[in-house]
């Protein structure tokens, strides 16, 4: 893919959200639980709709990021 068509991809999934982008010195770039659940929906009906392999370790690890980033959330806080 190239680079011009790679910033018009990134621009449109930030647009919806999809991903969020952090400038720290490089720009890193970071999927938003929105994306997550995406990529959870499209893989359930990738398997559902075209009857191809089923990745149950992709589908679990994108639900186990999503609780990790929820448990992550509880525990962000200043202690004084």
């Amino acid at each position: 893919m190239t680079p011009q068509i790679m910033g018009r991809y990134i621009s449109a999934w930030s647009e919806l959200g999809l991903i969020e982008a952090r400038d720290l010195g490089d720009v890193y770039y970071k999927t938003t639980d929105k994306g997550l659940d995406l990529l959870h929906t499209y893989h359930k009906l990738k398997w559902l709709l075209w009857g191809q392999t089923f990745d149950f370790m992709l589908v679990g690890l994108l639900g186990r990021l999503k609780i990790d980033r929820k448990e992550q959330e509880k525990f962000t806080g200043y202690i004084s």
